[in-house]
């Protein structure tokens, strides 16, 4: 019986997580408007549905042609082409990786530009952080 309450309520988990993956959304911080939709895969322009980038767990591609845009490594966000690093995440802060400029803070929810204190982006859900610093730092 213990077996089958565990299994039960793992099973409620997993799919209240995935719903949330289902429905995270980026938005502008001032209006609250929905710039982009996140499927879990794919970054979506929000008011046309229509598939932007893709994610494949290391890669940003595009997603009509399924061209390596960028690739993350877990602490850089590099060219796909050239493996130049261009940007780092130290945690908390997305930097430059050249000289190590702070550029952001991102503390799950707000995306906020450091010399500023200004919020650019707001997560409600779940994102790959390499997608929102793409986002950002106006990769993508």
């Amino acid at each position: 019986m213990k077996r089958c309450t565990f299994f039960l309520i793992a099973s409620i988990l997993l799919a209240t997580a995935l719903d949330g993956l289902a429905q995270s959304y980026v938005l502008l911080p001032s209006t609250g408007q929905r710039l982009y939709s996140w499927d879990g895969e794919h970054l979506m322009q929000s008011s046309t549905g229509k598939r932007l980038y893709k994610w494949d767990g290391t890669h940003i591609l595009k997603a009509d042609t399924g061209q390596h845009l960028y690739k993350w490594d877990g602490q850089y966000l590099l060219q796909a082409s050239t493996g130049k690093r261009l940007y780092r995440l130290d945690g908390t802060n997305v930097l430059q990786a050249d000289n190590g400029k702070r550029l952001f803070q991102y503390d799950t929810r707000y995306l906020t530009r450091a010399s500023s204190g200004e919020r650019v982006l707001e997560v409600k859900g779940i994102l790959p952080i390499a997608i929102l610093m793409a986002l950002a730092t106006g990769l993508l």
